[in-house]
């Protein structure tokens, strides 16, 4: 206290000069001036504010002033709400509702500058009815406690956000969490307080990782990174951390804040990306890229190891007529479970893809060049088509596809991963012209049909566009009596390349997508002849015009609509119209073909069976499906007299026919003694070159008037 000897108060009274027992008055004043508070006294008769001591330290306002409590109040206060509140307090005092107060409010001091005051009140005297008539207290200056308080507040406020924090001390040991801490770790305080935060670490970083961060955060450096956190239930959760330092003031560490952001779903969001340029979303196989990836890694495998391998290129025949008439679900659907089966069929150190659309690449690794390993190639390519036999399982429908697989070995001279890819599509392509449902080996001539194939196409394309391609019509003969029906043929003559027969440009129409153009021009065009020979007479001799419908077409939810439209638009009659359909247009479904070939006999038209015999499951679905007519695929026709089972065989198909009530007509008949072992055998209907050949629709009438 020493430093404060001689000082004077706002009084005027040299400290150093009172005598504490003579003067205890003085004593007292000086106690009171030397405190923080400034007192008053309050008359409620007068509304009288009378300064006692320290009123200029804390309002600013003079000591000796005097002024009335309410207008004080009123220009102290920066709200009447204060002010309000302050009244209320005075008049509960001067009513004797209580003898003392206290509370805070915010006032103004002389210079305008606002501040907290902290009043305190007390009545000293009454008057005979109770009332006061004299009030003393004080002001007390708690800005500072305010802001404090304020900080403390806000620090709380920022504490239990709902971003996770923890603070520890310097060795690590947890002395605080808040609650999205527990909602994220599930550690409630009483579980983790006081326990080192290796009870949090995760096996998925080692011990150098833990060094080098708490190393970074002790040099006085912020740390901030992905980290994996161990939770409650012992599962791991990836967070973005930041690490920041607490020091005293000396310098040295006294906590350490951690702030935690769950990022799981960006973790999960980022490993979907990835999976999606390296992975089928839909089958979950490795997609073009890895097999890619894969296939040119295995290939400078075998450059070193002198090993092999082979990749099968698979395609499915006809998946669009699935997509077309069950919808793009049904075909996922077959999709996936495909997939499960190339999966299932092939060893664990194979790669199955799926390479786009219905196309399917696998990878066998380690295949020699030698017989042995020749033959157990053959047999993981016979397990394959094994595995696709079984039908598949669509909104409780068994719905039959098969593939087209091309093989070719590896590695060959001077051939890329690209290469490969094309020598087994090419491959692929040869089994479909084969007939599909087979697997061809990659031989060096079919690089050059694939380019021809690429051609016919293109050039297809244009002729279509160009309307180069022409119906020719082949007469259909019943015994006894001519020319009964004509069925209707495309002619491709191209300008450059010629004749092109139809057993190479239409499987071509069918893969690229052309056949539904390919078969709506043959609709248009054969209608169109049907009109004109209904009105020469010329229909007076032929009972029909017999169309092939592709299964494209027909699995086309608007073909019906289109066909009627054709129908109505030429003016002919639907009976003169017959469909020929191939059983690959409904062996994927045959309850839903039967129900659309209802539908349309319904509206008159009728059907043909081609190509009967060809398919393996042609005579359990005659009883189910609708058709007028069933015609002997030529094979049969073309073994006549040369094989007892073949003969056998048509004539079971011949009595088959019949006794369903069919018309039986025998295609490719070119001799006298097929015809007669037909006859024999009750077919008297027939189609081929021993009666007439496709003709032009000019010659077709001139020949029709002469064997009509």
């Amino acid at each position: 206290m020493a430093a404060y000897k001689g000082a004077r108060t706002s009084g005027g009274l040299p400290i150093g000069s009172i005598d504490p027992v003579a003067n205890a008055d003085q004593l007292a004043e000086l106690v009171l001036r030397a405190g923080r508070q400034a007192y008053w006294q309050w008359l409620p008769e007068s509304d009288s504010l009378l300064p006692i001591a320290n009123w200029f330290k804390v309002t600013g306002y003079p000591d000796h002033s005097q002024m009335q409590m309410s207008l004080f109040l009123e220009a102290g206060t920066p709200s009447s709400g204060g002010s309000a509140s302050a009244d209320k307090v005075f008049n509960d005092l001067v009513t004797g509702r209580v003898d003392d107060a206290d509370f805070e409010i915010r006032l103004c001091k002389s210079s305008g500058e606002s501040f907290w005051a902290q009043i305190w009140c007390t009545a000293t005297h009454r008057d005979q009815s109770g009332r006061a008539t004299s009030v003393v207290g004080s002001v007390t200056d708690v800005s500072a406690s305010k802001v404090i308080e304020e900080r403390a507040r806000f620090a709380a406020s920022a504490f239990d956000t709902h971003i996770p924090l923890v603070i520890t001390d310097a060795q690590g040991t947890v002395v605080q969490i808040n609650r999205a801490f527990t909602n994220l770790l599930q550690y409630e305080a009483n579980e983790i307080v006081g326990h080192d935060m290796r009870i949090l670490r995760s096996s998925k970083h080692d011990e150098q990782f833990y060094e080098d961060m708490y190393a970074h955060v002790l040099a006085g450096k912020r740390w901030g990174g992905e980290i994996w956190r161990r939770r409650k239930d012992g599962t791991e959760v990836p967070l973005w951390q930041t690490v920041n330092v607490v020091r005293k003031e000396d310098g040295e560490l006294s906590h350490v804040m951690g702030l935690m952001i769950d990022i799981s779903e960006r973790i999960a969001a980022q490993r979907d990306v990835e999976r999606l340029a390296y992975f089928d979303p839909l089958t979950d196989l490795p997609n073009r890229r890895t097999l890619m990836s894969e296939l040119r890694s295995e290939l400078e495998a075998c450059a070193l190891s002198g090993a092999r391998g082979a990749l099968v290129f698979l395609d499915l025949d006809n998946f669009k007529t699935i997509n077309d008439s069950m919808g793009h679900h049904a075909g996922d659907t077959l999709l996936t479970q495909l997939a499960k089966r190339l999966r299932s069929a092939v060893r664990r150190d194979d790669l199955v893809s799926r390479f786009g659309g219905d196309e399917f690449v696998l990878l066998l690794k380690g295949v020699r060049g030698d017989e042995a390993q020749t033959k157990k190639l053959d047999a993981v390519v016979k397990r394959i088509e094994l595995a696709l036999q079984e039908p598949y399982s669509i909104d409780g429908r068994n719905i039959h596809a098969t593939a087209s697989l091309g093989v070719v070995t590896f590695p060959k001279e001077a051939s890329t991963a690209e290469d490969y890819i094309r020598f087994a599509d090419a491959a692929m392509y040869q089994a479909k012209a084969g007939g599909r449902n087979k697997h061809r080996y990659y031989e060096p001539s079919m690089a050059a049909h694939a380019n021809e194939r690429l051609e016919l196409e293109q050039a297809l394309r244009a002729s279509l566009n160009a309307g180069q391609l022409e119906l020719f019509y082949q007469p259909q003969f019943a015994h006894g009596e001519g020319a009964v029906a004509v069925e209707a043929l495309a002619r491709w003559y191209h300008p450059e390349l010629g004749f092109t027969p139809p057993h190479k440009f239409l499987p071509i129409a069918e893969e690229s997508g052309l056949i539904n153009d390919l078969g709506h021009w043959v609709l248009t065009d054969a209608c169109n002849a049907i009109r004109e020979w209904s009105n020469d007479g010329t229909m007076k001799t032929i009972d029909h015009v017999s169309i092939n419908v592709s299964t494209a077409q027909f699995v086309d939810p608007q073909f019906e609509a289109t066909l009627v439209q054709e129908c109505e638009r030429a003016q002919i009659t639907h009976a003169q119209v017959r469909l020929e359909l191939k059983e690959g247009t409904f062996v994927s479904d045959v309850a839903q073909a039967a129900k659309k070939m209802k539908a349309l006999k319904d509206l008159g038209f009728h059907f043909s069976l081609d190509d009967f015999g060809t398919g393996y499951s042609s005579l359990s679905h005659m009883r189910k499906l609708p058709f007028d007519e069933i015609k002997v695929d030529r094979s049969f026709v073309a073994d006549i007299g040369t094989d007892e089972e073949g003969d056998a065989i048509l004539r079971t198909i011949i009595q088959l026919g019949l006794n369903l009530n069919m018309e039986v007509v025998a295609e490719g008949v070119e001799s006298d003694l097929q015809r007669a072992f037909l006859l024999e055998n009750g077919c008297t209907r027939y189609q081929g070159f021993l009666f007439a050949r496709p003709m032009s629709r000019p010659d077709l009438q001139h020949f029709l008037k002469d064997h009509g």
